[in-house]
């Protein structure tokens, strides 16, 4: 438009000029059109066109943009807002808009707008970004600063602060940190302070509380005679004479459980409990002879006791009699008098009368009768009860005596018995006769005897013969014994163990010598020794076997220190394990070493414990000590640059050289910052030098078969006839760039068969070094051999005339291989490197191939 509006005003110039040259030509509508606009200046157009007109000034600038006629009848370019005209007065360009960092030119380059930097790609901040007038400012979640790079977050190790606020051990962790307690210890609400886990303080026991370490869980025990209940805080009674007790039943003693503890009882009538409460021992022995009764004795019962006769009663000492009084105690049953007699009484009439036959009435004298007879120590049998004339009496004696005088006795009519002669019952001595069938003693009283044992014998139950009573006894039986150990045992000797008995010890139950080998711990020490009768005695003792070696500990580990790389917060460390080893046998090993060996940043005792039964301890302690490490620059090769990359947690750097250059001695694939602060493999980097073309190159074909030849003869010739003219029309073609507008040729192949294989290998005859890549011409063989992978040379082969089934396949796509390698003859001074040819200098370690002073 803007060439449509020159136009208009080139021809309204030029029509005025016309007009004042008086043309003849009519200027009404031209000189309107200096008024006008577009429009106009269009209809102009179609108005004047067949008017001839000057040519336009414009026409000759040729303005980029757009163009002005000057007041001479010239012009002149124009630019657009925001353009100038260049130095060539004709084309326009931008006006140079210097802005502030931060901006940019706006679309219209009339002034300066903020640069969002936040939307760059990539992106300028690491995590988070805040576009700000003229800039920005990178930002970092919680738990992380900026890196002194601003670009970049970075953990904050908050356990370096006030330790996290932790009461213990902090763990920093990414963006975080966790606190640890101890052993025995937990976190308490806030995750910060740590509190003892376990107390005694209203753990709940009913007795007793125990902890052995803070970080052990408290245990409850009872009081002697109770037993934990199945809640393990609870005290029950224990019933001692089920499993436990000391009661010594060879003794005959008893246990009996009581509340909280246990009593031996003696069931036996003639045993009563030992002071010691534990066992029973017979009764102080009581016979009839140990009672020296002045009377008689009934050995019927246990304890004997003295007896007395009739009339009489037993004084208090329990052994004499003293009469009774019968006429005192109003006992007698006399009618009128009563007179006293040792052993008995007798009742007496007044004048006038007489005793009846009861001898207790009195009676009148006209009556007559005998009195009644009576027998002391026996009794008398009569054929009438009144006495009267007539009446016979028998006498008898009790056992144990003997009657004296006339055995019967016969009333007379004048109330008197015949024969008037007194008798009498005496005593008779049954241990004058055989003993009086008594084992050891006998002992005769009035009317009876009894038989007796010596002492430490009692009566068996037939009251006549004797059994041993007395158990064995211990002469000399050994103390407790302490000793120290001397491997896992001891030997240990204890004085002889001797004891006597009333008839002698006929068994021995216990060890069979004084000498034994104990291992360590406490054991106790058993001897029981029996006589005939079964009696027994106990001798028992301890034997505590000392364990005072302290376990051994072996390889220990020394310090160990380990870097850490930047962003690792723990690490897994590692050490062969110590070993421990007691003489007892035993040993239990514990250790602090935390979770999956992750260990933090600094310094951790490591602590092994090794503890025996006996208590003793060894410990093994050493640092882990956790320390950051950044690996030093690698030096820049020579004609090569080095490039790194340090986000990844092991940072690692390649090596390179520049175009035209090769390194004489490969370098690592890569350089890898190591944990300890050094390059891995290692931090020499080689230096690059300069490449050449090879003077010549020839290129030599190999291709292995996995195919073994059965006919070493013909096979060969079938396989160069065959797969050659296959190689040579198919595969030449596609690799024809090697051989400069000419067909390649080959050497003749070589065909050999090997133990396990066919070798088919041929050479190009043409030198390949003209401008070549010669890293390109191998790679491009290899390209072409595997994209051609289908066709003829790589099918199967089959020795003609042979049955397929029968025979392997000589070549196919899974036997083959094929290899190509290149044979470069460089410049003096120069070897072969990676298909190219390398200028090495004088003395360089890396070409030992070439001789001093050849450059």
């Amino acid at each position: 438009m803007n060439r449509l509006r020159n136009l208009a005003f080139v021809l309204a110039f030029s029509l005025l000029t016309v007009a004042d040259c008086s043309t003849g030509t009519q200027m009404t509508e031209a000189t309107s059109t200096s008024q006008s606009g577009e429009d106009n200046a269009e209809r102009n157009l179609v108005a004047l066109k067949n008017t001839t007109l000057p040519p336009n000034p414009c026409d000759a600038v040729s303005c980029s943009h757009g163009c002005d006629v000057n007041d001479d009848g010239g012009a002149h370019c124009t630019c657009p807002v925001g353009k100038e005209l260049d130095v060539d007065e004709k084309t326009c360009k931008d006006i140079p808009i210097k802005c502030p960092a931060g901006y940019k030119p706006n679309a219209a380059r009339s002034g300066c707008v903020d640069i969002d930097e936040c939307q760059q790609q990539p992106p300028v901040c690491g995590h988070s970004c805040v576009n700000t007038p003229g800039s920005y400012r990178c930002g970092c979640p919680d738990g992380y600063r900026l890196h002194p790079n601003g670009i970049h977050c970075i953990d904050i190790n908050e356990c370096r602060i006030n330790n996290g606020g932790c009461s213990d051990t902090c763990y920093n962790t990414p963006g975080s940190f966790n606190c640890k307690c101890p052993r025995g210890f937990q976190l308490m609400a806030g995750g910060k302070i740590c509190e003892q886990k376990y107390k005694c303080l209203g753990f709940g026991c009913a007795h007793n509380c125990h902890q052995a370490e803070v970080w052990y869980e408290p245990y409850c025990t009872c009081n002697l005679g109770y037993k934990l209940a199945a809640n393990k805080k609870d005290c029950v009674d224990m019933n001692e004479c089920g499993f436990f007790h000391r009661c010594d039943t060879s003794s005959g003693a008893t246990c009996v459980n009581v509340v909280g503890s246990y009593k031996c009882v003696c069931n036996e009538p003639n045993k009563v409990l030992s002071a010691d409460k534990l066992k029973c021992e017979l009764k102080a022995q009581v016979t009839c002879a140990s009672l020296g009764c002045s009377n008689g004795c009934d050995d019927t019962r246990y304890p004997p006791v003295c007896t007395c006769p009739n009339g009489y009663r037993l004084d208090t000492n329990g052994r004499d009699c003293s009469d009774v009084d019968e006429c005192a105690e109003q006992t007698h049953g006399c009618t009128d008098t009563c007179i006293n007699t040792a052993g008995d009484y007798r009742c007496e009439c007044p004048a006038g009368k007489r005793l009846s036959n009861d001898l207790k009435t009195c009676v009148s004298l006209s009556h007559v009768a005998c009195p009644m007879p009576t027998l002391f120590r026996g009794s008398v049998n009569c054929t009438s009860t009144s006495y009267n004339p007539g009446t016979i009496c028998t006498r008898s004696c009790r056992t144990g005596f003997a009657l004296s005088g006339p055995p019967s006795i016969r009333c007379q009519d004048n109330g008197v018995w015949t024969p008037d002669i007194p008798a009498q019952c005496t005593d008779i001595d049954e241990c004058a006769n055989n003993n009086g069938g008594c084992e050891q003693t006998c002992i005769n009283f009035l009317g009876q005897h009894a038989c007796a044992c010596q002492s430490g014998f009692l009566l068996r139950t037939d009251r006549k013969h004797c059994k041993d009573a007395e158990n064995p006894e211990f002469t000399n039986c050994p103390s407790n014994i302490e000793v120290n150990t001397q491997l896992s045992y001891a030997t240990v000797t204890w004085p002889e163990v001797t004891y006597t008995d009333n008839v002698g010890v006929v068994n021995v139950v216990g060890p069979q010598t004084n000498e034994q080998n104990f291992t360590i711990g406490v054991h106790k020490v058993k001897i029981t020794i029996f006589d005939a009768e079964g009696n027994s005695a106990l001798c028992s003792f301890k034997v505590h076997v000392k364990d005072l070696e302290l376990p051994v500990v072996s390889n220990c580990p020394d310090d160990i220190n380990r870097f850490v790389l930047e962003g690792v917060m723990v690490k897994e460390v590692t050490w062969p394990e110590p070993t421990f080893s007691d003489n007892s046998g035993s040993v239990t090993v514990t250790d602090n070493i935390p979770t999956d060996n992750l260990f933090p940043m600094g310094e951790y005792n490591v602590r092994y414990q090794a503890a025996d039964p006996s208590g003793n301890i060894a410990v093994c302690t050493f640092l882990v000590n956790l320390t950051r490490v950044n690996c030093p620059d690698l030096r820049q090769p020579v004609n090569g640059s080095i490039t790194c990359d340090t986000s990844a947690i092991n940072p690692f750097c390649e090596a390179k050289c520049d175009a035209g250059f090769e390194f004489l001695k490969s370098p690592p694939e890569q350089y890898v910052c190591g944990a300890d602060g050094g390059w891995i493999p290692t931090d020499n980097v080689p230096d690059c030098h300069r490449t050449f073309t090879p003077t010549a190159a020839k290129a030599t074909f190999s291709a292995r078969y996995a195919h073994v030849c059965k006919d070493p003869e013909n096979d060969p010739v079938f396989i160069k006839q065959t797969i050659m003219p296959m190689f040579q029309s198919q595969h030449v073609q596609s690799l024809q760039f090697a051989c400069i507008n000419k067909p390649c040729t080959f050497t003749d192949p070589v065909i050999t068969c090997r133990e396990k294989d066919t070798l088919l290998t041929f050479s190009s005859n043409e030198d390949l070094s003209g401008g070549l890549d010669l890293n390109a011409y191998v790679n491009g063989v290899l390209a072409e051999v595997q994209k051609q992978r289908y066709d003829s040379f790589f099918l199967t082969l089959i020795i003609p005339g042979t049955p397929e089934f029968f025979f392997p396949p000589i070549a196919d796509l899974e036997n083959r291989k094929i290899d190509v390698q290149l044979s470069l003859t460089c410049a003096d001074g120069q070897v072969q490197i990676r298909n190219k040819c390398v200028k090495c200098p004088p003395g360089e370690p890396d070409c030992p191939l070439i001789q001093p002073g050849l450059a």
